[in-house]
């Protein structure tokens, strides 16, 4: 809740350098410290929250939070924020509790704003009409689709340009909670996220950057970008530059210069450092900016056995792998061997990036494009559940082709042991 200033408030704001276009439309908390606003500039309707407790820009340097030397218009300054010494003015924005603004030029958000979330379609190429259709939670398999012409990828820009329109629709012109803006010249219709930083940037123009408290996102020196989305935990650093991109969860991100691209780790980071940090989609599909697979995939094992030129050390060793870690396993370690997918001894194929049976993802293609999922939700959810099952497929897989090379009917532990002993 806000109220209005009292008299002598507004006599000691004028006294410590502040003005107002009309003091009646600034409103402020009930705890609210004059001593804490000082040459400040009100202009239109302003709500003010409680400042005064410390801030911690970095570790041993706490400043008290308040709103000194700036412009402000049609905005909200929240509890605990810090405001200081912005150039131009800092217009339409909300800033959530804990949020600093510091030595910047022009912070700018409109009504209407999108913040790079329209659900327009990023063109995959000039020369190719194939679109993909960027939202939030954009995975790689799905940007891949799009750039196919089939049903299914018809069905997915559609559910992802939904998804688009519905975030934006929503109140986005934020700096989030315990976000930080500093040192930056121009940030305009760019939604910030929970405990981002954005340090040194030269200009950030419709943009979402989807920060969180457990996967900050951090944008530095020199960064220029324009209808881009930056996923959770990502980093753009390095003078980067980048126009009507998509940036996935945890992407590292240097002196990187990129238009209509979209870019994807498929190592999700609880499995250690991504194997490709930064891959890109082309108007031929899925091209690594290095190779996206360290080791020997399903795809390319079978190519090399089906075609007769098969590196046999190096197909072994990459059963003897599979092998290897399912024996690390709960049900290895029991010694129960036998498969519990019947989709993975088939063919696989790596969608954006991320290995699964063929089966499985021609199934949800299917279903894509017969409108079994009504929403974006629904089909990055079942997307997932594919994710889920690439552990057990991926063994599956593997039992059947260790039966091929060894000559097996079934596995035992006491094969298990052989094989591995090499």
């Amino acid at each position: 809740m806000y109220r209005p200033l009292t008299d002598a408030e507004i006599r000691q704001l004028e006294h410590q350098g502040c003005r107002a276009d009309e003091w009646a439309a600034v409103r402020v908390a009930d705890a609210f410290r004059p001593e804490t606003v000082a040459m400040v500039r009100f202009c239109g309707d302003v709500r003010l929250g409680e400042f005064g407790r410390p801030v911690e820009l970095a570790p041993g340097v706490r400043v008290p939070s308040g709103v000194t030397r700036a412009v402000l218009s049609d905005c909200t300054v929240g509890d605990g924020c810090l405001v200081r010494d912005v150039g131009c003015y800092l217009h339409g924005y909300r800033l959530d509790d804990g949020a600093v603004v510091m030595n910047c030029g022009t912070l700018s958000a409109d009504a209407d704003a999108e913040f790079g979330m329209d659900g327009a379609m990023a063109e995959a190429s000039d020369e190719v009409p194939r679109r993909v259709a960027a939202c939030d939670g954009l995975q790689a398999p799905m940007a891949a689709l799009m750039l196919t012409g089939s049903p299914a990828a018809v069905a997915m820009r559609r559910l992802a340009a939904r998804r688009a329109v519905a975030w934006a629709s929503e109140e986005r012109n934020v700096i989030g909670r315990g976000a930080v803006v500093a040192n930056t010249v121009r940030l305009v219709n760019t939604y910030v996220g929970d405990s981002c930083e954005v340090n040194g940037a030269s200009a950030l123009t419709e943009c979402a950057l989807l920060s969180t408290d457990e996967a900050p996102v951090w944008v530095g020196a020199g960064v220029i970008a324009e209808d881009t989305v930056v996923g959770a935990g990502s980093t753009l650093d390095g003078a980067t530059r980048l126009y009507n991109c998509y940036v996935g969860d945890y992407i590292r991100m240097r002196g990187v210069q990129a238009s209509r691209r979209c870019f994807f780790a498929e190592t999700p980071p609880d499995h250690g450092t991504p194997e490709a940090p930064a891959q890109r989609l082309d108007a031929d599909g899925w091209t690594p900016e290095r190779p996206a697979f360290r080791r020997m995939t399903p795809m390319a094992y079978d190519a090399a056995v089906s075609g007769g030129e098969a590196d046999d050390e190096a197909c072994g060793g990459y059963l003897r792998s599979l092998l290897d870690a399912y024996t690390l396993t709960p049900a290895g370690m029991r010694g129960d061997l036998l498969p519990r997918s019947a989709d993975g001894p088939g063919e696989w194929v790596a969608p954006g990036g991320r290995l699964m049976p063929r089966s499985l993802w021609d199934a949800w293609n299917e279903d894509l494009a017969t409108g079994y999922y009504a929403t974006f939700v629904e089909a990055a959810s079942a997307l997932d559940d594919l994710r889920a099952m690439q552990a057990d497929c991926l063994w599956a897989w593997a039992y059947d082709r260790l039966l091929r090379r060894y000559g097996l009917d079934t596995l035992t532990p006491d094969d298990v042991a052989a094989i591995l002993r090499g």
